[in-house]
């Protein structure tokens, strides 16, 4: 190749990628912005994502993800030396026992075999419970993940799989505290029930939780 054309070739892109990078949309854009725009790109993994039973296999990936997601989501709530101290290989013997035994039941959220979150559920354990009530033990997505509409999917699936097996209303338990779990429970038609909070002792602080309902056939989130 000609080498002043070659010059010229190298000059011509450089100046075609200084232009795109000036007059980018994104260029001048709040940082707000961006990250929405982040958020938007991780919604299109969505329509790739399967939700399945967890399988002994995951048991390592679900354990690690539970506590990913209390040192994120509770860091305001909890003590900071209580969440390092959080085991992951604890946590995935009693994954490990619980996918085993198939009590509570878990789903898992996946595309190409990635877990990016789980929601595990059952018959509800509270004492005023009907046999038609349900519970949400928990739901997590890994932080990686969040707004991405995993939690969303995890949750039109058991609620499914809850109605399938006779139940009416679910409920759960949640900190108060945590505005971002609420909003999204609030979103999924689940409504502050009248019950007293539930007062526990965890890492040496005098914590409460309260409890939502959500009527299944009734539910906000399809």
């Amino acid at each position: 190749m000609n080498l002043k054309f070659a010059q010229k070739r190298k000059l011509g892109y450089v100046l075609w990628w200084t232009r795109l990078r000036l007059f980018s949309p994104t260029r001048f854009q709040p940082p707000e912005v961006l990250l929405h725009c982040s958020a938007e790109q991780r919604r299109l993994s969505v329509s790739q994502m399967h939700i399945t039973h967890a399988s002994p296999d995951d048991a390592r990936v679900v354990a690690q993800i539970h506590v990913d997601s209390w040192r994120e989501a509770y860091k305001a709530i909890l003590p900071a030396e209580y969440l390092a101290s959080l085991s992951v290989e604890k946590r995935q013997a009693w994954w490990e026992k619980c996918i085993a035994e198939g009590k509570p039941e878990l789903l898992v959220a996946k595309t190409n075999e990635v877990v990016h979150g789980w929601i595990n559920f059952s018959a509800s354990r509270d004492e005023d419970a009907t046999p038609t009530d349900g519970e949400i033990w928990a739901i997590y997505v890994s932080p990686a993940s969040w707004s991405s509409g995993t939690g969303r999917q995890l949750w039109h699936h058991a609620s499914e799989r809850l109605r399938s097996q006779g139940f009416q209303t679910c409920s759960l338990w949640v900190f108060p505290q945590n505005a971002r779990a609420i909003r999204f429970y609030e979103a999924a038609g689940f409504a502050l029930d009248s019950v007293p909070p539930k007062s526990f002792q965890l890492a040496g602080l005098a914590l409460q939780e309260v409890r939502y309902v959500c009527h299944l056939n009734a539910e906000a989130l399809s």
